[in-house]
């Protein structure tokens, strides 16, 4: 009952934002395009209804999640409009310029376009991003050693199996020692889990590709088939379960554990897992743990979950978006005392089929001794 409300919840949301926001724009900023209004709400209304008829399996899930996605978008954007248009019909109530009207009213329509660039963005250009991390005491056989990542692809219509092949393809270029997975593969139950995987068992590391799963897979109730499926390509999922690596001297201690959810004890499953002499690695889609990682000892954390932020603003150096009120770790790089965290981005989208400032991405990070 539960999961049926979360999939149903994001609907009444944009049922709502959208009715409010095409409503004040409607009746106050825009009369000339009255017209917008019927389509927007309709699109919305038409993504609810789909996903109601979902639940009792009547609906394609092809048309469910494109219609869905369409409402979730032009519910965002006439949200991102609302503010714009406050200002708008302010200054044309103290200047009636035409030239004026022309380019306020412009500016009303530029959160639109906005998001529509996101949309595409979101799909077609994934970015290819490396960082050396510096390590105060690496072992000296892990100097250098290359570690890609790989997150929250979210394979659906709005991330094709092409695309993620690009993807992988990418990772492969770097040729890494160890790729890292760390989770949400899809989004949906009608999502295409077996896909994914087949497209990911072409990922290659001269020691082996990990992964721990996400949310998504929790919600699912997918993470058991996931794994067995994955074990089957040679791709090993974590689930409170650790590996020994070795590099020459050293030593590789690596785990993973399944979706970490707030409000309860977090790395359980992994306590005890921290081996002395040791680099300590842990894979976690949430970025949440690291507090308790650090307690644990761990030495570096992967993970992602955030998109970093998905819908972005960077002012002044500070990234603006939503994730920060759940979250300081929305994107990059942290170290807080002998523990380093790293958040990707990832490469898929959730609710809004867009991203603004937040680019999609796969990740080649390298271990530098400090």
């Amino acid at each position: 009952e539960m999961r049926m409300v979360w999939r149903f919840l994001p609907d009444l949301q944009a049922i709502v934002a959208g009715t409010a926001a095409g409503f004040f724009l409607q009746r106050w900023f825009l009369p000339r395009y009255r017209s917008l209004l019927a389509p927007v709400l309709g699109f919305i209304g038409l993504g609810a209804l789909l996903n109601i008829r979902l639940l009792f399996g009547a609906v394609p899930a092809q048309w469910e999640i494109g219609v869905r996605g369409l409402a979730f978008a032009l519910a965002a954007a006439f949200v991102a409009a609302f503010p714009v248009g406050l200002l708008v019909r302010h200054r044309l109530k103290q200047n009636p310029d035409p030239l004026r009207r022309k380019i306020l009213q412009a500016a009303v329509a530029a959160p639109i376009a906005t998001m529509g660039f996101g949309i595409v963005a979101a799909r077609f250009h994934p970015l290819l991003v490396e960082r050396d991390l510096v390590i105060p005491g690496l072992p000296a056989d892990l100097h250098g050693l290359k570690l890609a990542q790989i997150s929250d692809i979210h394979l659906s219509p709005f991330l094709s199996r092409r695309e993620l092949a690009r993807a992988v393809d990418m990772v492969n270029e770097t040729r890494p020692d160890i790729t890292f997975v760390t989770g949400d593969l899809i989004t949906g139950s009608r999502d295409p889990l077996d896909d994914c995987i087949a497209e990911l068992a072409r990922l290659k590391a001269s020691s082996g590709v990990y992964g721990c799963h996400g949310n998504h897979e929790m919600y699912m109730n997918a993470e058991q088939y996931a794994s067995d499926l994955a074990a089957m390509h040679g791709i090993q999922f974590l689930r409170d379960q650790r590996a020994t690596l070795r590099f020459g001297q050293a030593k590789l201690n690596l785990a993973g554990v399944d979706y970490q959810p707030k409000g309860k004890p977090m790395l359980r499953g992994v306590a005890g897992m921290v081996v002395p002499n040791e680099f300590n690695l842990l894979l976690s889609h949430t970025p949440e743990v690291f507090t308790t990682a650090q307690r644990q000892g761990w030495d570096l954390v992967l993970a992602g979950h955030t998109h970093g932020g998905q819908l972005n603003l960077e002012l002044f150096g500070e990234q603006l978006n939503l994730v920060r009120l759940f979250t300081p770790y929305t994107y990059g790089y942290f170290v807080e005392g002998r523990s380093r965290l790293w958040v990707t981005r990832g490469l898929g989208t959730v609710g809004i089929p867009a991203r603004i400032g937040a680019p999609p991405e796969v990740v080649l990070l390298r271990l530098v001794k400090g």
